[in-house]
């Protein structure tokens, strides 16, 4: 009876397998805004680690605001470690969200570890390098038994299993299993990090309208009264995807324009175009803040455990999710909608 559970559960993990194929960013060419970019790199190829006395993680563990490169950087980590092992297409990956954890339906002890355990067999007995994600933690059922569980698998795996655990907040991870793991806060840019952003970016190469990649030109984007620490001071509370999505939108509206016939050209926009795009996304932050989408109840019973969705403003919520599909009327409803930033 106890085999043939044991084998139901690797049946149902095998369902998760994937294969990881060489694409993507690899962690040494993320930009250098990705502040653990040189931590992991070194993690990875562990020099010096033993001469240091460094602890040899398991994995990563990534929290921190949505939007500020958790995904990104597990998705980098997995193409270094398979281009470093050359086992592209022979690794194992295996991404657990928290709709697949709770579709399980794992709700005592036994059930959990189980599962963990079915998790950490199916990758170890490849031989290869394999991938664990456990992606929007929180949202888990029974997140404490199961942190606990997938503590006590590493202790006892090989050093090929590699586990990502990825949470919007630390405090929800209980310390057996993030002490086994590299802790790296992606939280929302500071004032510097903002101001490498647009200085990064404000600036660009690209093709010639007309002449095409015979003719390179540098374009230089500048804002009428409104310098770059200006900006930097507007954008607080961004995260580096709004950031992003600040400057395409800059981007766009230049793209109808005249570059001239000089190798560097600057392109002036006006501030009150400018300061609505801002507006906008300021909008999304307050609108976000102001009607959550998610609340989390937590009880001794099983049914008040679930997530619950609650739909404060369905109108206002359905515009947000429409992002860039948004037509300039729904833009300015939602603008409206919430307290703007003062010019």
């Amino acid at each position: 009876m106890e085999n043939e559970k044991s084998n139901a559960y690797m049946e149902m993990v095998e369902g998760y397998c994937d294969t990881v194929y060489e694409e993507g960013l690899e962690i040494s060419e993320l930009p250098d805004t990705f502040i653990w970019k040189k931590p992991i790199e070194n993690m990875i190829s562990s020099l010096h680690y033993d001469h240091l006395k460094l602890p040899r993680y398991q994995g990563l563990l990534l929290f921190g605001e949505n939007g500020n490169g958790k995904h990104t950087i597990a998705d980098a980590y997995v193409q270094s470690v398979c281009k470093s092992e050359m086992c592209f297409e022979k690794a194992v990956y295996i991404r657990l969200r928290a709709e697949d954890f709770n579709a399980k339906q794992l709700t005592s002890l036994e059930d959990i570890t189980s599962f963990v355990s079915a998790l950490f067999d199916t990758c170890g007995m490849t031989g290869e390098h394999s991938f664990i994600i456990f992606d929007q933690m929180e949202a888990y059922n029974e997140l404490t038994v199961a942190c606990n569980c997938i503590a006590d698998a590493i202790l006892d795996a090989s050093e090929k299993v590699h586990v990502i655990c990825i949470a919007n907040n630390l405090k929800s991870i209980p310390t057996e299993l993030s002490k086994l793991l590299l802790r790296c806060k992606c939280g929302n840019p500071d004032e510097n990090l903002r101001k490498r952003v647009f200085d990064d970016n404000m600036s660009f190469n690209l093709e010639d309208w007309v002449y095409g990649s015979d003719y390179m030109r540098t374009v230089k984007m500048e804002i009428t009264d409104v310098s770059v620490d200006e900006l930097v001071s507007l954008t607080e509370g961004f995260s580096f995807a709004m950031l992003g999505e600040f400057i395409q939108i800059l981007k766009m509206s230049i793209s109808d324009r005249t570059l001239g016939d000089e190798p560097v050209c600057t392109v002036t926009l006006s501030k009150e175009e400018a300061m609505s795009y801002i507006h906008m996304l300021v909008s999304e932050i307050s609108v976000k803040q102001t009607f959550p989408q998610v609340v989390y109840v937590n009880s001794a019973s099983q049914e008040a455990n679930t997530v619950k969705r609650v739909e404060n403003d369905s109108e206002i919520k359905n515009l947000i999710n429409k992002g860039g599909a948004r037509s300039v009327e729904e833009n300015l409803q939602l603008i409206d909608a919430v307290p703007v930033l003062e010019e």
